[in-house]
């Protein structure tokens, strides 16, 4: 794979703002919808971040098994985030979860697209 980033840097980062979130998350009050927000964009973000990564590697690589890979790994993210997010949302039932859910899982539903056409 050409370029200064790995597939399993990109795997590394995806961990870690997982991670990072699941550290943060447990201090939230229920009462607080500003925080939970912040955390739910955050999140969001971070996916968006690695989907451009990801687009960019992907478009790089010469090898179809190692693009599907790369899409898998995203669609991965997007599942372990949209996880997070509806667990957060039931914790927290009055902030509304549902336009980043919808967003992270419209997300994941193109990653597995990409990886279904590299496959």
């Amino acid at each position: 794979m050409s370029g200064c980033l790995a597939q399993s840097d990109v795997q590394e980062l995806g961990e870690s703002f997982l991670h990072e979130f699941d550290v943060r998350v447990p201090g939230l009050s229920p009462d607080l919808c500003a925080p939970f927000n912040q955390e739910a964009r955050q999140l969001e973000a971070h996916l968006t971040t690695m989907y451009k990564i990801v687009a960019k590697l992907a478009r790089s690589e010469e090898d179809m098994e190692r693009v599907a890979a790369l899409w898998g790994m995203m669609v991965h993210f997007c599942d372990e985030a949209a996880q997070r997010i509806c667990k957060l949302s039931s914790e927290h039932p009055h902030c509304s979860a549902s336009q980043y859910f919808d967003r992270i899982c419209d997300m994941g539903k193109k990653c597995q697209r990409l990886e279904m056409m590299h496959s």
